[in-house]
């Protein structure tokens, strides 16, 4: 399950913290995820959940803007520690608790909290639809869910391998309403996000080479995952727009 949200051969998860160590928020968009939870009324007094937390970039920018109560949940053991640490670093830590563990086998037993936020983790729970049945769990009813994710620019947008899933806009917008749930803010990236993509990218291929460099027994697989990540920044690039969406639980 690491594996493929992270889109990389299993023998190299060992690498990720140095692969990724040039990305504190991993393809989401903080700022507008802050923007649209401020929006939306989340506050000191507010508690919220961040699903596949990562490093943990998004959770400290909730926490560190809005002052609520951040818990990070991820599957991936290493990011838990680097994510506390970010806490720490930011001087957050007190509104922050990282916790390593499965979305879907955690929603059964938490306390649901005001907000969600759901960043940057395409289909690794299924469709859309699918993934706001399970994520709209963690959420009270009256709270919100905040996904941050990707549509297709055209319903006959070119398929790219991890997209097949996806949707144009109108599309997008039924599936996280699918459960009767009311959308109630809508934030689309400007054109410009396409050289942040481009510099992400970069990044990426440079610390895949390096480390091809460094352990050579392995340098097909970081090849292969660079370029694989090229390829899919590309596609993001011209295929698609990125988003942030509220929808309120009802």
């Amino acid at each position: 399950m690491v594996a493929y949200a992270l889109e990389i051969d299993p023998a190299l998860l060992a690498f990720v913290p140095e692969l990724l160590a040039d990305l504190d928020v991993l393809g989401a968009d903080a700022d507008m995820i802050v923007e649209a939870m401020r929006e939306s009324g989340v506050s000191e007094q507010s508690t919220v959940y961040d699903l596949g937390c990562g490093k943990g970039g998004v959770a400290v920018a909730v926490a560190a803007a809005l002052g609520c109560s951040v818990v990070g949940v991820d599957l991936f053991a290493p990011f838990i520690g680097m994510a506390q640490a970010a806490a720490e670093a930011a001087g957050v830590g007190e509104l922050c608790q990282f916790v390593q563990a499965g979305i879907g086998e955690s929603a059964a037993t938490i306390e649901p909290a005001d907000a969600v936020v759901y960043a940057a983790m395409g289909d690794v729970l299924g469709p859309l639809d699918v993934t706001m049945a399970l994520i709209r769990r963690y959420a009270k009813p009256g709270g919100f869910v905040v996904v941050n994710d990707s549509y297709l620019l055209e319903p006959n947008a070119a398929v790219f391998s991890g997209f097949e899933n996806y949707a144009d806009l109108p599309g997008t917008r039924r599936r996280l309403t699918a459960c009767g749930d009311e959308l109630i803010l809508e934030f689309l990236e400007p054109d410009d996000e396409d050289t942040e993509h481009t510099d992400e990218a970069g990044l990426l291929v440079a610390r895949a080479g390096t480390l091809a460099t460094r352990h050579p027994h392995l340098a097909a697989a970081f090849e292969d995952f660079a370029r694989s990540q090229q390829d899919e920044y590309d596609y993001l690039d011209e295929h698609t727009g990125g988003a942030v969406w509220v929808v309120r639980r009802h």
